[in-house]
């Protein structure tokens, strides 16, 4: 799930930038992805409900209680990867036109959700570890920051000029849909934590 969910943002990411030629098309294929990480997402839960139905130690239902919160945070993340695709497909289907340096704005932060991503993605065969934590917070800390300082650009962009206003409440929306996936990165990270 986690490879769907990193290929959805990295869609997204190639999307708003250039959109190709054929963009329904790529649309529907990421499409499919999310489709398939709600597939994964239920089989997986009822996989590991089935596991402890016969009885478990206390330390065994403590990792499937973990493990149970990064599939839901994993599916969390797909669903906000495929609102992104959504997004930027919209933006170019209705001609909302965002500033150049808007767009390697975002660019830039996507950047940023896919190195917390590959992140988390490392974690998964190792103990996660205080220091581990400390990365993740500050990554997320990184991601809020970046987050408030463009709504604050956008904002600015907004009052001087009431012509980008829908263009511009489409890069908000975008911009509150990434610091979410920032959020369910960290969710991971400490659900290792506690496994």
């Amino acid at each position: 799930m986690g490879n769907l969910a990193r290929d959805l943002v990295k869609g997204f990411s190639e999307i708003i930038l250039t959109p190709p030629e054929n963009l329904a098309e790529r649309v529907g294929q990421l499409h499919k992805l999310e489709q398939d990480s709600d597939r994964l997402a239920y089989e997986t839960t009822h996989f590991l409900l089935l596991c402890t139905s016969g009885g478990v130690s206390s330390q065994t239902m403590d990792r499937v209680t973990a493990l149970l919160r990064v599939i839901a945070e994993l599916e969390d993340i797909c669903d906000s990867g495929y609102r992104l695709v959504l997004m930027a497909e919209r933006k170019h289907r209705k001609q909302r036109m965002l500033p150049e340096d808007a767009i390697m704005q975002v660019r830039y932060f996507s950047d940023l959700i896919l190195q917390f991503m590959d992140f988390y993605s490392s974690r998964l065969t190792a103990p996660t570890i205080a220091a581990d934590m400390d990365t993740a917070f500050q990554l997320e800390n990184n991601i809020d920051r970046f987050r408030k300082n463009l709504r604050k650009e956008s904002m600015l962009r907004m009052q001087n000029s009431g012509d980008v206003i829908k263009a511009e409440l489409l890069y908000i929306d975008i911009l509150n849909h990434m610091e979410r996936i920032g959020n369910h990165s960290l969710n991971i990270l400490q659900a290792f934590r506690q496994a």
